[in-house]
């Protein structure tokens, strides 16, 4: 007869590892969306900045942009 003992506590003990270190992955790929988010409307509102920014008469009267 073969001695199991112990089998069981070393398959919960890989498989809790196993599950931390995928719920740890998970965490960063919801930080890097997160962040690409953040600099997604960052980059939105510098273009609305500068956009607004704009002379709209001087590019009206003669086609040159203006700040």
């Amino acid at each position: 007869m073969r001695r199991d003992e112990g089998t069981i506590t070393l398959w919960v003990l890989g498989l809790t590892m196993m599950v931390l270190a995928l719920g740890g992955i998970g965490l960063d790929l919801w930080r890097v969306l997160d962040v690409r988010r953040e600099l997604g409307l960052l980059a939105d509102s510098a273009a609305i900045a500068g956009a607004s920014a704009i002379d709209e008469g001087a590019l009206r009267a003669t086609g040159e942009i203006l700040l």
